[in-house]
């Protein structure tokens, strides 16, 4: 059943904002069986996000791996749960934040170490076994976060606040497709079921090679630096790109990652499953009055939501 909200309801916001310009309208995205909302730490999100208790949250690992306190991930989400608002939550690698700060995450540490002591080659379920089998012989301290090996803090930290994910997203490479695939066979062979990501731009025969490997549930990516260039005709090029993907592969979800622009949802494919965007959050941070102050800014942000959440 579709959620409804009441126009008038929203006048308990009082503040006098012009519901016109909002981002966000009733008339697009339908189709979508989910909507996740990018979440970060911030007082004015999180204020957000309890108000208006969306469905389904996005949470990336490279912003929160280093909270504390109250916005550690198990504090905060137990502090949800505490208030009866059990969202369901994506946890994402943050690539996008691994590329811009320049962070190796692929396993060639970690291979190079265990291939100097074997003498040879390993495959990737080599190294898998190798990393089970030190999991349970004292080699890798689950509890250590500051493992120099990026990927292996993330698998570490999926491992601490398992309890509190329902969907992981494997540790993806914006560049190298090899990377992100051997990152995901990693993921499999040590039992994470986890969503790989194909990227705009590389070839199919990286998708195939997901499926073959039993991914159905897929993620599209590469497309927040292709929509920040402002280039002409970007919408156009993102729009063909996933509903190319979705015609070619129509057995398979997929998931969007950072779009909730309705010129391009509108425009995509009714069997596009998901997706999630931080636009509601930033579409408030451009438009509140700074002489009124955060408060502002989170009404707006709780009204976005609710907009949002009520198209689906």
């Amino acid at each position: 059943m579709k959620r409804k909200v009441d126009k008038n309801q929203l006048n308990i916001f009082d503040l006098m904002v012009d519901f016109k310009d909002f981002t966000f309208t009733h008339k697009y995205q339908r189709h979508l069986r989910k909507m996740f909302f990018s979440l970060s730490p911030k007082r004015p999100d999180i204020e957000a996000v309890k108000m208006a208790k969306p469905k389904n949250l996005l949470l990336a690992y490279a912003t929160w791996k280093n909270q504390k306190g109250k916005y550690k991930l198990s504090t905060f989400i137990e502090s949800l749960w505490a208030e009866g608002y059990r969202p369901t939550i994506i946890l994402d690698s943050g690539a996008y934040s691994f590329s811009n700060q320049d962070i190796d995450i692929s396993l060639a540490d970690y291979r190079e170490g265990i291939e100097d002591t074997f003498e040879r080659e390993l495959s990737v379920e080599e190294l898998a076994l190798d990393y089970l089998y030190s999991q349970y012989h004292g080699g890798v301290d689950l509890e250590d976060e500051d493992q120099d090996v990026e990927i292996l803090n993330y698998i570490n930290y999926i491992y601490q606040n398992s309890k509190y994910i329902d969907y992981v997203v494997s540790l993806d490479h914006f560049v190298d497709s090899k990377v992100s695939l051997e990152n995901f066979k990693f993921f499999k062979a040590i039992g994470i079921k986890s969503m790989p990501t194909f990227h705009i731009g590389e070839d199919y025969s990286v998708l195939d090679e997901y499926i073959k490997l039993g991914a159905d549930n897929i993620g599209l990516g590469g497309t927040v630096p292709i929509k920040l260039s402002g280039g002409k005709g970007v919408n156009s090029i993102i729009i063909s790109w996933v509903n190319n993907t979705l015609i070619k592969y129509p057995n398979i979800k997929f998931h969007l990652f950072g779009c909730q622009d309705p010129k391009i949802l509108n425009h995509c494919l009714e069997s596009l499953y998901s997706s999630d965007g931080a636009a509601w959050i930033i579409s408030a941070g451009n438009k509140y009055d700074r002489k009124i102050g955060i408060e502002h800014k989170v009404r707006l942000a709780v009204r976005n939501i609710e907009l949002k959440e009520c198209a689906i």
